[in-house]
């Protein structure tokens, strides 16, 4: 005689009747009450033995951590390049600007002309004439201004070079004999000069010219002219330039020679 399966108040069946129950567990394995109506453990979707996968809180912690140290050296490494990158580059402007004053002065000191003129005042101004320190530094006569769309005039100018608020600044008359100071153009040649100052070679080296006691030498020109400036960079930059037509100076007592 069969036996009828035993039914559950849920309407669910049980095993039947001395059905097995397969063989004993581990005490490990803990089923869920429903594992064990039918002898064998049931098979639940999606259920693993596997752990999540992820970076714990201190993984990522520490990853923040290494990345910012890595940006801050990167940032310092980038900073100290763009800082050294526009050092250079001004210390390149620099030079050219030393370099493009001491070409002009060149080429003025090249093409200088025994020319004496009047001033403003009427009163004579010998060809070369270095400055007391109140005015200008050095003025002197230059040649070889040629001006092809104006023949009739002749290529000489009235240059100056001074020393005003830390700037050497560079004038130019177009005339000689002027009877007025307005007609100067202006140049700003270098910035930060702190200090300049000219000797010139005749016989020997003096401070000033013409050479004290003599006379009739108002158009005598220097063999060479040397221009020593103290520059903030850089400190003392000498520089000796030669005139086209040179004299020899009579020596006299006062005569001086430029510093080492």
């Amino acid at each position: 005689m069969a036996v009828e399966p035993a039914t559950v108040p849920d309407g669910g069946q049980r095993c039947p009747a001395g059905g097995g129950r397969g063989p004993p567990r581990k005490r490990r394995d803990r089923l869920r009450p429903a594992d064990r109506l039918c002898g064998g453990p049931a098979v639940i979707a999606g259920a693993s033995k596997r752990p999540a996968g992820g970076f714990t809180l201190i993984e990522i912690l520490v990853a923040l951590a290494v990345f910012s140290v890595m940006s801050v050296m990167a940032y310092g490494g980038l900073h100290a390049l763009i800082t050294a990158r526009d050092r250079t580059e001004q210390a390149a402007t620099r030079l050219s600007e030393l370099q493009l004053a001491l070409l002009l002065m060149q080429q003025d000191m090249e093409h200088m002309a025994p020319r004496s003129i009047r001033d403003e005042y009427g009163e004579p101004e010998p060809a070369l004439a270095p400055g007391d320190g109140a005015d200008y530094v050095l003025t002197f006569t230059r040649g070889g201004n040629n001006r092809p769309r104006r023949p009739f005039r002749s290529g000489l100018q009235r240059v100056a070079y001074q020393l005003e608020d830390g700037e050497l600044q560079r004038l130019i008359w177009p005339v000689l004999d002027r009877g007025g100071d307005g007609g100067a153009q202006k140049m700003v040649l270098l910035r930060g000069v702190t200090d300049l100052a000219f000797s010139f070679l005749g016989g020997e080296w003096w401070d000033a010219w013409p050479p004290p006691g003599s006379k009739g030498m108002a158009d005598a020109l220097p063999r060479a002219v040397e221009v020593v400036m103290t520059i903030e960079e850089w400190g003392t930059v000498r520089r000796l330039f030669t005139t086209p037509t040179g004299v020899v100076a009579p020596a006299g007592p006062t005569a001086g020679a430029p510093g080492p």
